[in-house]
């Protein structure tokens, strides 16, 4: 009888390790757009009536109520809020090291708000947050702190409705290049719940993983609202992950790895990396709305970029591949001009597009009906 239970637990364990083994060979298997997207439908936008003078640059957009929330770098106000229903314009938040101002800026998503994080501070071990929200009809500006009880480098990516914030897991103690996780889950106490995203899929075969995985991080987060979910779309190679932090799943779908040419000296130790000049450039940016994820392609090799020494100005595509929240795919959208950062507004009525007039190359936002 103790014979009969070994065998039936040693047969589960067989099976189990058998699922697990499926799963990561499965998800680990380069995919192809075109089977994915059979199928493309044409998008005609309509381009707001605002003045190229309220636009600046942009580094992330999101839509908050009836405004869109975009993300600045280059003027003394870091975000500008449009009004999509009236086109009013507002510009808060301060450039600077002063109270209620911030420097070296995040875009960090979350719910029914647009949040900015700031780098990592070693006096304090604390994240500064800056927060829009539009409780009636003006944005409102807040600002606080996290405390974190670990040592990180980077601001949150992403907030989840039960108030965790996802990090990337780096420390400056050099930890992370022997770690296989993209994120690190941290509490409103600042207590690790869990890391999550295994990588070592999105690692060439026959390539030294810790080398190679410690840069796989040139991307976008989005996160569905009012849920906790999320994902990440890689701009070095084209791959995107699932995550679901409910479920503790990861799912990755890989187009194309990231490439990156290192020299190393005699001893085995890294001398320079570099993205390869035939590293296609994927996804430049993702959005989501409650139910779908929207992913910007560019397609392009990095060789290709007109100016190698500013090469955020020549990203920009016209292809939108929208995904479930699971990561099933679900449609190929092409845009009647190329965009370089989207917004989805939460309910997927409408996505909207930064982008430029082909003729005058004036700054405008174009919105498309979904």
């Amino acid at each position: 009888m103790k014979d009969n239970k070994k065998l039936t637990t040693l047969l589960i364990t067989i099976c189990i390790l058998s699922i697990i083994s499926c799963t990561s060979k499965k998800d680990s298997v380069i995919k192809t757009l075109s089977k994915d997207f059979p199928k493309s439908i044409e998008l005609k936008g309509e381009v707001f009536n605002i003045s190229s003078d309220s636009l600046d640059d942009c580094e992330k957009m999101k839509i908050v109520n009836n405004y869109l929330m975009i993300l600045s770098s280059t003027t003394d106000k870091l975000v500008t809020a449009i009004n999509i229903n009236d086109f009013r314009v507002y510009r808060l938040i301060d450039k600077g090291r002063g109270p209620n101002e911030f420097i070296n800026q995040r875009f960090c998503d979350s719910d029914n708000a647009f949040v900015i994080s700031q780098d990592f501070s070693f006096r304090d071990n604390s994240i500064r947050y800056g927060t829009i929200i539009v409780p009636q009809d003006t944005p409102v500006f807040k600002e606080y702190r996290l405390k974190i009880k670990d040592t990180l480098t980077y601001g949150a990516e992403v907030i989840l409705s039960h108030n965790h914030a996802v990090y990337f897991p780096f420390t400056n103690r050099g930890e992370y290049q022997y770690m296989t996780n993209r994120v690190a889950i941290f509490n409103e106490e600042g207590d690790l719940l869990k890391t999550m995203g295994d990588m070592t899929s999105l690692v060439i075969p026959g390539e030294r993983e810790k080398e190679v995985r410690f840069r796989n991080f040139s991307g976008n987060y989005a996160k569905t609202p009012n849920s906790n979910n999320f994902a990440f779309a890689s701009k070095t190679g084209t791959y995107i992950e699932f995550y679901d932090y409910d479920k503790q799943s990861t799912l990755h779908r890989i187009y194309g790895y990231s490439k990156y040419d290192i020299s190393y000296n005699e001893n085995g130790a890294i001398l320079s990396t570099s993205v390869s000049a035939d590293c296609e450039v994927g996804f430049i940016d993702i959005t989501a709305s409650e139910t779908t994820y929207y992913a910007l392609y560019m397609g392009v090799q990095r060789s290709e970029l007109k100016n190698l020494s500013v090469q955020k100005l020549d990203y920009k595509g016209s292809d939108i591949y929208t995904y479930s929240k699971e990561g099933k795919p679900l449609k190929h959208l092409h845009l009647d001009r190329e965009v370089r950062k989207i917004a989805a507004s939460p309910d997927g009525k409408y996505l909207y597009g930064w982008s430029n007039n082909p003729e005058t190359y004036e700054v405008e936002i174009v919105r498309y009906s979904l």
